[in-house]
């Protein structure tokens, strides 16, 4: 899955302009569109993941401190894929750099 992903990231960036990934540096029409998608999505994420684990967490007999904290971790667990998928695209620009 992370090769199909990375293979997939690199096709986009052989097949498109830095200004076609990027509209709202240059003068793209959808500034809102990416705002909606890299500012205002991820910070509701957070906060509907924290509403939902927080309780949860507290009611499974962690106190507010550790609830929070635990839900950080959780959170942050969830998302490991990332780290994996930019790993594995590291990896691969320097095996082509060889």
């Amino acid at each position: 899955f992370v090769d199909r992903a990375a293979d997939s990231l690199d096709a986009l960036k052989t097949t498109t302009t830095k200004a076609q990934r990027r509209p709202w540096i240059g003068g793209g029409g959808r500034r809102l569109q990416h705002l909606r998608d890299y500012a205002a999505a991820p910070v509701a994420e957070e906060f509907v993941f924290r509403a939902c684990m927080v309780p949860l967490l507290a009611l499974g007999g962690l106190g507010g401190a550790a609830a929070l904290s635990a839900s950080s971790l959780i959170f942050g667990l969830a998302h490991a894929q990332h780290l994996a998928e930019f790993c594995a695209s590291s990896t691969r620009r320097l095996r082509r750099d060889d």
